[in-house]
């Protein structure tokens, strides 16, 4: 069992009224950890989809999720997030942190119409061969089912990744690889943040460094690239 939860917009937004923003949380505790997160979308005036990984907060709590499940559940959360979204046609993947993993396999295995990343962990291999440790290459201890990198490589989704360049948690260059993998014909957009963090801590994080920015980074990045997410 997953735990989940649906807060529908506010409305005093038309354009985005009916947008779903799908929100695969970073690692700590659950849900509750990222009520901010969840509280500066709603204010933008998304409706907002919300899951635990099993583990985590309420849901299934006999242990930390294997990538082959936290996989599963991914796929799981968002099949469930089209069913009770306002509209399953404007769902928009979103990954914070190491929720860019569950993000990557959502965005690889279905059609929403736009992707975005913030703060994001992007591949496990560049995480080893960046940490300087660790001598081994990374592609020794994984096997690509957690490579944001390769599995979008070939992705047409419009894809925002928004990272601070005072990151020290996910090194900036991770953002940067995503954002080179994705073909040159897809629409993207890599806007680096400045003075911001890795977010939710003592260091402010992108959202931090000026909601109104943060909005208007995400609104104009859809109505310029992928339209189809907005209510006309």
């Amino acid at each position: 069992e997953l735990d989940a939860y649906l807060i529908r917009s506010h409305g005093e937004v038309p354009e985005i009224a009916d947008t779903t923003v799908v929100l695969n949380h970073g690692r700590f505790v659950g849900i509750e950890h990222y009520r901010p997160r969840v509280r500066f979308l709603h204010e933008l005036g998304y409706t907002v989809f919300v899951w635990d990984y099993r583990g985590f907060g309420k849901s299934d709590a006999r242990g930390a999720p294997t990538l082959p499940q936290m996989m599963k559940d991914a796929r799981l959360a968002y099949a469930h997030a089209s069913r009770v979204a306002p509209d399953p046609g404007k769902m928009v993947v979103y990954g914070m942190s190491i929720g860019g993993i569950p993000a990557g396999e959502m965005a690889a295995e279905f059609d929403a119409c736009s992707n975005i990343f913030e703060a994001s962990f992007n591949s496990i291999t560049a995480k080893i061969e960046t940490n300087m440790a660790i001598s081994l290459p990374g592609s020794f201890l994984t096997t690509g089912v957690a490579e944001n990198d390769v599995k979008l490589r070939t992705s047409t989704t419009p894809t925002l990744i928004m990272h601070g360049d005072r990151d020290d948690r996910i090194h900036i260059d991770e953002a940067q690889r995503l954002f080179n993998s994705i073909p040159d014909s897809t629409p993207k957009d890599l806007v680096i943040v400045a003075d911001a963090g890795h977010g939710l801590g003592f260091e402010g994080g992108v959202p931090e460094q000026g909601l109104t920015a943060y909005g208007e980074i995400m609104l104009d990045f859809l109505t310029e690239h992928a339209p189809e997410c907005l209510s006309n």
